[in-house]
């Protein structure tokens, strides 16, 4: 009567029902009608159908009955706690297990999962050299192995993970050769594909994967990993690279697939290599279509390229169209403030005081970029002679931010009272940015050349011409500073 529990629990574990399967074993074991060798298998099946419905716990205590009996099987029951040890993240422990396993039966026919669950343990604790070198030792000693396909793409993965490209090329290069027909052949392909793109080599790569038996890609395929490998070189920074490879990939492909992708790639890689004219035609082709994914990005750099080109005119136009259609929030911002900059440069007062109000009342501005904005609402006040709205804009920055917007706000302030006459005010307000902003550099000098010109219009010529030398012998900088000073000296008799 108790054989027919045995019976019925195979039946079950072989139709896959292992919570019945487990159901029949434990009353088959805890029956009387039963010998030694049918209980060991009743263990073992025990385990395994626990072990297959993630019950680690009592697959665990089954398979260490038959590990404390030394019954037969005991192999596989090493093995099935080494694979639960791993599944619980007792990594340690699994690879002792499987070492125990290897040691007590070295001809098991789980000798070789052993070996490969060991080695590939170390692989995912980064121990990469201990992991090779039992990987090697696996294909040497089980050339035969279902495993040796395995064992050869983890090699390739940890010379791959060495930074050993070469040396990965070739063991996955191996699988592919010997083993073609296996899951593990795609795998090493798809590495390969890797290796190549990462190169910038996808024509490398094409022509090898169609001298194998794998490799018979679409042409969309073809186009998909060729634009991959010259994108790739843009965002490892190659960017002469990355042009030459967007061409070639456009010479391969007219109608390209990723025709607006790669021709931002050429824009910003132009603009990186100081050819920034060159770009221009690849960005407004990108722009002639309103729904690309690239419109918007392209909007930002042909703008910038512009303002970089101080071409504002060109800027402007290309900045209100991202001031109307921009969807990210830091891009409607730089619109707004840009566009403002232009219009500075311009001197388009209305067109200034304009975009500071907008700027204000953008929700999506930041609190200094409001704050900063008064230094342009002061600077178109003084292009419209009202001194009066120009000095409250100014006194408005000062107060509310300490950046290179106050240095330049402040410096304003005494240029105006400057205007006025009233140079010991100018005088004392060019004291101030000096000592309290020292780290505008350029607005420091530009108030030490002014305070020249106050000591000039107070009759002291001699601490005009020492304050001007000090900047000709100190000041670094490239731009307008030093050869204002030099003229300003000149003038002073």
């Amino acid at each position: 009567y108790n054989f027919a529990n045995y019976a019925l629990a195979y039946s079950a574990f072989e139709d896959e029902k292992y919570s019945k399967a487990a159901n029949y074993f434990e009353k088959f074991l805890n029956g009387n009608d039963k010998d030694q060798k049918t209980i060991n298998d009743a263990i073992i099946r025990l385990a395994d159908s626990y072990f297959v419905s993630k019950s680690y716990g009592n697959a665990l205590a089954n398979y260490n009955k038959i590990i404390a009996n030394g019954s037969t099987g005991e192999d596989y029951a090493l093995f099935q706690r080494g694979m639960i040890q791993g599944l619980e993240n007792q990594n340690d422990a699994k690879i002792a297990t499987m070492q125990d396993l290897l040691k007590k039966f070295p001809n098991s026919n789980y000798a070789d999962d052993a070996g490969f669950e060991t080695a590939y343990t170390y692989f995912n604790k980064g121990d990469f050299d201990i992991s090779k070198s039992d990987l090697i030792t696996l294909v040497s000693k089980y050339p035969n192995s279902s495993y040796v396909p395995r064992a050869l793409v983890t090699i390739g993965l940890v010379q791959y993970n060495q930074d050993k490209d070469d040396e990965a090329l070739e063991s996955f290069k191996k699988v592919i050769r010997e083993y073609a027909s296996t899951e593990e052949a795609k795998q090493a392909l798809e590495s390969i594909k890797n290796i190549y793109v990462d190169r910038g080599d996808s024509e490398g790569f094409i022509t090898y994967a169609n001298s194998t038996p794998l490799g018979n890609y679409s042409a969309a395929e073809q186009d998909n990993i060729t634009f991959q490998g010259a994108n790739n070189r843009y965002l490892k920074g190659d960017f002469k690279g990355a042009f030459e490879a967007v061409n070639a990939y456009f010479d391969k492909f007219p109608k390209a697939i990723h025709d607006k992708e790669a021709k931002f790639v050429r824009a910003e890689s132009l603009v990186k290599l100081d050819r920034p004219t060159e770009a221009v035609a690849d960005y407004e082709y990108i722009l002639n279509d309103w729904t690309s994914d690239y419109t918007e990005r392209s909007l930002v750099s042909i703008s910038k390229l512009f303002l970089d080109q101080k071409k504002y005119n060109e800027a402007i136009v290309y900045l209100k169209r991202l001031e109307t259609t921009a969807d990210y929030k830091v891009h409607y911002s730089f619109a707004l403030n840009n566009l403002l900059r232009a219009y500075d440069a311009l001197n388009m007062p209305d067109d200034m005081v304009k975009y500071v109000k907008l700027i204000k009342e953008s929700e999506k501005g930041s609190e200094e970029e409001k704050n900063s904005a008064d230094l342009y609402a002061g600077k178109a006040y003084l292009l419209k002679a009202d001194t009066a709205m120009a000095v409250k804009a100014f006194n408005n920055v000062v107060s509310k931010t300490k950046t290179v917007a106050a240095a330049e706000a402040k410096y304003n302030l005494a240029v105006v009272q400057y205007a006025k006459r009233d140079y010991k005010t100018s005088t004392k307000t060019c004291f101030d940015l000096i000592n309290n902003m020292p780290s505008y550099d350029y607005w420091v000098a530009k108030s030490f050349i002014l305070l020249s010109d106050n000591y000039v219009a107070l009759k002291d010529n001699l601490q005009a011409k020492s304050t001007l030398l000090s900047i000709i012998d100190n000041y670094e900088g490239k731009d307008d500073i030093v050869p204002t000073a030099k003229e300003k000296l000149q003038n002073i008799k």
